[in-house]
């Protein structure tokens, strides 16, 4: 009976297992961008949910301390799947008097994806997006 115990709590361990994610990107060469949204989701298709935000990102508190020029983002996934990420860099809204060469509103997302490893020596999966 033990023996059992122990290999269920082993299983039990193992499906709860996490892997750090650290997803960067290159920083938009649009002006006035104020910072970066990043949504997870299971297909490459979305839907997508927000999972954090670096820089000034409106009704959202962005990762502490980071700002327009911030281009990482620390996530944790399970492991074993594969997960898709969606980021998006966000400007203040357009106005008549916004000059046509600065960024407003959200710019068109671009979407990377990783499978997450389950093997117990790899604790860090590192994503560059384009």
């Amino acid at each position: 009976m033990r023996l059992l115990l122990l290999f269920l709590a082993a299983i039990a361990a193992l499906a709860a297992q996490t892997r750090a994610v650290n997803v960067s990107w290159t920083a938009s060469t649009s002006s006035g961008v104020t910072g970066y949204t990043i949504s997870t989701g299971a297909a490459v298709a979305g839907p997508f949910t927000f999972k954090g935000c670096t820089g000034t990102v409106s009704g959202q508190t962005c990762v502490s301390g980071s700002t327009a020029n911030t281009t990482t983002y620390a996530d944790t996934e399970p492991v074993g799947g594969t997960v898709f990420y969606q980021l998006e860099a966000v400007a203040p809204a357009c106005t008549p008097t916004t000059p046509v060469t600065q960024a407003c509103g959200s710019s068109i997302a671009v979407v990377a994806s990783t499978t997450i490893p389950p093997q117990p020596g790899v604790t860090t999966v590192v994503l560059v997006v384009p």
